[in-house]
């Protein structure tokens, strides 16, 4: 997409004081083609997002502790762009 990521995703996380700092309970990863717009790739980690929930729920009432922890290294944090990013962005797709 905008910064020509070629993934995102939903982490399901404890939370603590820093931004998406706490250990991860689950992890799910969906694929953004050239054709995604901003908009199929919130719709498809909607779609991906409640069975993520779930799953983590699941594991928190089995007692799981097979969490990981939340990499400051790896870790991106993506924001809805602005309008001029937007704008941008268009400028560079071919449709």
């Amino acid at each position: 997409m905008f910064k020509e990521d070629k993934e995102a995703g939903v982490s399901i996380h404890f939370v603590e004081v820093g931004i998406d700092t706490g250990p991860i309970v689950v992890q799910k990863k969906i694929n953004i083609t050239a054709k995604d717009t901003f908009r199929t790739v919130v719709e498809k980690n909607y779609s991906i997002a409640s069975a993520a929930m779930l799953e983590a729920i699941g594991n928190l009432e089995n007692g799981g502790e097979n969490y990981f922890s939340n990499n400051e290294k790896l870790a991106t944090y993506n924001t809805v762009p602005t309008l001029r990013e937007a704008i941008e962005f268009r400028k560079r797709r071919v449709f």
